[in-house]
């Protein structure tokens, strides 16, 4: 049986990214959607959620799966004298083109990405240390050429 990575309630680990939306005419887009990222045993679980008034046309390989192009992962052990990142797995999977999503206002879709996969000496370091995730999640808009991109970071204490 394997056992969670962390033994905390997961709304400890709710992070919400910083938008780095593209600049428009010299100025910063407002964004178009919210982006959380939570740890859910050992599944990292990132949300899209619509801001929109209207429908948000997405295609299917962009939304956060961990697509090699869209989502971006780091561990590092959190030592007081050197950081050391923690070896990853083959890079995360490519999803091919695929069909359109259609996000109404307020609706929300989730990812999940198993760490336990893609950081196989992970539970081993937490054993010793805390470890810091560094995530990056970005997309292109249909229609409007548009890229969002979010970035932010979480702690996993050690056990």
């Amino acid at each position: 049986m394997q056992r969670p990575l962390n033994c905390m309630a997961p709304a400890l680990f709710l992070a919400t990214g910083l938008v780095l939306a593209q600049p428009q005419g010299g100025t910063i887009a407002k964004p178009t959607v919210n982006v959380s990222v939570r740890l859910d045993g050992h599944f990292l679980v990132i949300t899209l959620t619509n801001l929109r008034t209207t429908v948000l046309n997405i295609d299917e390989a962009w939304l956060p799966r961990g697509g090699r192009y869209n989502m971006r992962i780091e561990a590092i052990e959190a030592r007081l004298q050197e950081g050391r990142p923690i070896h990853a797995t083959s890079p995360l999977d490519d999803s091919p083109p695929g069909p359109t999503i259609a996000l109404n206002p307020g609706d929300s879709k989730a990812g999940r990405i198993n760490l336990r996969e893609r950081f196989p000496d992970l539970v081993e370091k937490l054993k010793y240390n805390d470890v810091v995730l560094l995530w990056y999640y970005g997309f292109q808009l249909l229609k409007d050429d548009r890229t969002e991109a979010f970035a932010g970071s979480l702690v996993v204490p050690k056990r």
